[in-house]
């Protein structure tokens, strides 16, 4: 099966020894939005993220950078205040094409340096299996997931350890994000006789809040 390599999104990953949501409100009222907020290993922390998605990453930092000039100044105190001001650019990894290139403009780099960030780059290996194309599929579609986590904003794909597995079976691990909250699912794909996967059993469901703690939800029905 072929992958694209492609860009997936830029997040704002900050970290402060101080309480990070009246600057996630204020970056809020600039037109980014939170999607995870709260204390981690001893110190809090914030995932921004754009209302708008590109198709690659130098519009979208643009976009935050913006917001970020624009802060009034207890929310640039509390920027200041953080230890880890990064963006991260994700792209996941594929076969294709031969070559891939984004670039990022002088301008840019300079307003990330102005403000006082760095920037990062995460890749994704490639572990989107026929069943995990198949398992996401369903889920999108499922009524408790839209409601939990309103407008959709993506997913991302997590390492299953599918050693004791049979071959007819897959082991699937994904967080669906969106807008209001996101939502982990770990499940079981069985391939049916007639060579398509199916949803087997929900293992776990599990929904990522603003306190960035994850509140263990019960299968939907």
């Amino acid at each position: 099966m072929k992958h694209e390599i492609h860009y997936i999104t830029t997040d704002l990953d900050l970290r402060a020894p101080v309480d990070l949501t009246p600057l996630s409100h204020a970056l809020e009222k600039q037109g980014l939005w939170a999607y995870l907020s709260g204390p981690w290993q001893g110190l809090w922390s914030a995932q921004i993220g754009a209302e708008e998605s590109f198709p690659e990453p130098d519009p979208y930092i643009a976009a935050m950078l913006t917001a970020i000039e624009s802060l009034d100044q207890p929310a640039r105190d509390l920027w200041s205040a953080c230890t880890i001001r990064e963006f991260n650019i994700g792209y996941d990894c594929g076969d294709r094409p031969w070559a891939f290139h984004q670039e990022l403009l002088p301008a840019t780099l300079a307003r990330i340096a102005q403000v006082g960030a760095s920037l990062v780059i995460t890749i994704y290996p490639v572990i989107e299996t026929d069943a995990v194309e198949a398992a996401i599929a369903v889920l999108k579609k499922d009524s408790w997931i839209r409601r939990r986590r309103g407008k959709a904003n993506g997913y991302g794909v997590h390492h299953a350890d599918s050693s004791s597995l049979k071959k007819n079976q897959a082991e699937v691990k994904v967080t669906l994000y969106g807008k209001k909250e996101s939502v982990y699912v770990h499940c079981l794909m069985q391939l049916s006789i007639e060579g398509e996967w199916v949803l087997q059993e929900i293992i776990k469901k599990e929904v990522w809040v603003a306190s960035c703690s994850l509140k263990p939800q019960a299968p939907t029905e």
